[in-house]
């Protein structure tokens, strides 16, 4: 089934053209290919094999993703030639809209939306290659575990999430929770829209260095397709730059990842060496390349030196041997999918000569007391020898040193500085670092900040003590002091880490703050942190036992609920006539006691986690002994077998009298009804069977009543 998605009232863009080319690419990343324990795990239908395409915009720095539009003149198009699949127990037609928690949850992970740079609520999606690892959210999950080569890195290794605080999808005259990207899968494989846009208003930016933002996940087991028309904000905060799919008019440009079709060229890449390589003239080095293909395979990789083959490498990973030749070449790397379509790299330049330059890199603080400040330099020189590294300050020569470790105490000045440094080989070339910019001050302030208790802690018991805790630091000298205060009184001084005061909680809201004082005496007062202390509230406990007819040595298991509204149970006491028989700590709480005959009084006290006690209310156990009630029945015989029982008793009843009637209860040892009948009989001996298989082992009672009268017997059922 196809939709069309039209949208309404998206108003006509003016486009005007730059010189710069601020949208690199299309990135489409083949995330995962579903097998088939996710097929039958999911929620909504997911069919074997159905593959997850993320599509990010690769951008250059500074450069603002804004719009993915449709207009008249450009349709914007997602198809497939089958359908999309959506989640139907947590997906939503926006990534922002999916709690990451979910993302443990069947395949909710997988599902099809839109987004400006989230893959879920409070996480970027990145490619899988630049996620560290570091967290996976979808550890938890007990699905999306296929490890197939054709999807490159598995989601147990690296998920693409990244934490952090996308920007929110705003939808303009369309509303894809109508079209295909709803709450049921299989509904069309189709979505066009000529007036409308997915936008980030104000725009987004990845969150890695490369500044690539997901624009959407689409998981489908057809082909997938795309014609996509997008908007970027220039650096400059001026005219936006406009890139359409095809037929770029008024300034307008066109690159050609914009369009995906039936067959997704593959996409490639010099691995080494990088652009600008200066290399060795007549010593082999290796080049090599990584070349994927989104919906096919690699056959093969040509490599390209000045456009001529040096040769071809079917096989990962891709690489060939290269003898440099003196002077400058050109690498390029040609990728042949399995139908045949080419992607060219970007060239990479190198440099052969017979002197390899040294490296160097200058390290510097970036804030700096006034005084002597150490400049230091890593410099290696990969085919002879560092004979001097000169360091400069605002381009003047300030110190040299030829003996590594290479560094130079100099004698700052207040103020902010350019410092660089130059290494010079044994063959007398040359080659500076780059520049770095070092802040020099007469006192650089300590800095504060309370690490307990949390900004509005309401948990802190009127008369507790509290220990405030403080992290301090100096970067230019020590930290003499940390004062704390609560409500602008000081509560006490710290001068050695970790810094921490005690006070005593009195009931109210109060704010808490900490000053550190550093050697220079210059003061940082912390950010305030705000508290309300309360009266403990007193736990609550109930015994649970109905208790009916118990009998002396029974053995009777008590239990009771306990709660605490504003902390926790730490034990339950239980006590029989005001004599403790045990203490419980863990829920459920109980204990249990030997029944001794008479009239007894049962209680629970429970203590919370600030000493705080509450005593349950009083319950009373009348322990009867066995023979009660033989001389109300000196006329009956009672007699039950087998004792222990299995799967069935019986007893047999020899009464005087004419009509009887009969009644009998098996309680449990708490005194529970688990089986009660009554009969009427005229003959002078009954008997009755009980079937018991469906009980649980333990002690019993059989208690009879004839014609008003009553006795009992213990029953053991094994």
């Amino acid at each position: 089934m196809n939709k069309l998605v039209l949208a309404l009232g998206f108003v006509t863009m003016s486009f005007l053209g730059f010189s710069q080319n601020g949208l690199e690419k299309i990135i489409v990343e083949k995330y995962y290919v579903s097998n088939a324990a996710d097929s039958i795990g999911s929620v909504g239908t997911l069919p074997v094999g159905s593959t997850t395409y993320r599509v990010y915009v690769d951008m250059l720095p500074g450069y603002r993703f804004q719009t993915l539009y449709g207009s008249s003149d450009h349709p914007l198009k997602f198809s497939t030639s089958t359908s999309f699949f959506n989640n139907e127990d947590f997906g939503a037609t926006t990534a922002n809209a999916i709690k990451s928690a979910k993302l443990q949850s069947n395949t909710v992970a997988l599902d099809s939306w839109f987004s400006v740079g989230a893959s879920a609520a409070g996480q970027f999606g990145v490619l899988k290659t630049e996620d560290d690892g570091k967290v996976n959210l979808l550890t938890l999950n007990s699905l999306l575990k296929n490890t197939a080569v054709a999807m490159g890195i598995p989601l147990t290794t690296q998920d693409g999430n990244q934490a952090g605080s996308p920007v929110a999808v705003t939808f303009v005259g369309i509303d894809p929770s109508n079209g295909l990207f709803d709450a049921t899968s299989q509904q069309g494989n189709s979505f066009v829209t000529t007036n409308g846009a997915i936008s980030a208003l104000g725009g987004a930016t990845g969150p890695t260095a490369e500044n690539r933002v997901l624009i959407g996940q689409f998981t489908t087991n057809g082909v997938f397709t795309f014609e996509l028309n997008i908007q970027i904000g220039t650096p400059t905060q001026g005219v936006s730059e406009y890139y359409v799919a095809n037929n770029p008019i008024n300034g307008e440009k066109s690159i050609s990842s914009l369009v995906l079709t039936d067959n997704n060229p593959p996409v490639v890449e010099i691995t080494s060496p990088t652009n600008n390589a200066k290399l060795k003239t007549g010593i082999e080095t290796t080049i090599t390349a990584n070349a994927t293909d989104t919906d096919g395979t690699i056959k093969k990789v040509e490599f390209f030196i000045d456009n001529v083959s040096l040769g071809v490498d079917s096989i990962l990973p891709y690489s060939i041997a290269y003898t440099p030749l003196d002077g400058a070449h050109k690498i390029t790397v040609v990728a042949t999918d399995n139908k045949k379509a080419q992607t060219t790299s970007s060239i990479v330049n190198i440099l052969a000569s017979n002197n390899i330059p040294p490296v160097i890199s200058i390290t510097v603080p970036k804030i700096a007391h006034l005084g002597k400040v150490t400049l230091e330099a890593t410099a290696t020189d990969a085919d002879g020898t560092i004979k001097m590294v000169s360091f400069y300050v605002d381009s003047i020569l300030v110190g040299k040193d030829s003996i590594a470790p290479y560094n130079f105490d100099w004698n700052s000045t207040i103020g902010k500085h350019n410092v660089f440094a130059t290494a010079t080989d044994d063959k007398g070339e040359k080659v500076s670092s780059t520049q770095e910019v070092i802040e020099v001050v007469s006192n650089i302030a300590p800095e504060v900040a309370i690490i307990s208790p949390i900004n509005n802690d309401n948990k802190i018991i009127t008369g507790s003590t509290l220990v405030i805790l403080a992290s301090a630091s100096d970067a230019d000298g020590n930290v003499k002091k940390v004062e704390f205060f609560v409500d602008g009184k000081s509560v006490g001084i710290d001068t050695v880490t970790p810094y921490s005061a005690n006070y005593t909680a009195i009931a109210g809201k109060h704010f808490v703050t900490a000053v550190a004082t550093d050697n220079q005496q210059t003061a940082t007062t912390s950010t305030t942190i705000n508290i309300e202390v309360k009266d403990n509230q007193l736990p609550f406990v109930n015994i649970t036992n109905y208790f009916q007819t118990i009998y002396k040595s029974d053995v009777v298991k008590i239990t009771a609920n306990a709660f605490d509204n504003d902390g926790t149970i730490t034990d339950v006491e239980f006590f029989i006539d005001s004599v403790s028989i045990g203490i419980d700590q863990t829920a459920p709480y109980g204990m249990e006691w030997i029944a001794t005959s008479g009239l007894h009084h049962v209680k629970a006290v429970a203590k919370d986690n600030n000493g705080a006690k509450t005593n349950s209310s009083i319950k009373t156990i009348d322990v009867k002994n066995y023979t009660a009630g033989i001389e109300e029945m000196k006329n009956t015989v009672f007699t039950v077998y087998p004792n222990p029982a299995t799967s069935e008793v019986s007893f047999t009843l020899n009464h005087l009298g004419e009509t009887t009637s009969i009644q009998y209860q098996l309680t449990d040892n708490i005194g529970k009804i688990v089986i009660e009948k009554t009969i009427s009989s005229n003959q002078s001996t009954e008997k009755q069977t009980i079937d018991v298989q469906h009980l649980e082992k333990g002690v019993y009672h059989l208690q009879l009543n004839v014609n008003g009268n009553s006795t009992s017997q213990k029953l053991i059922i094994e």
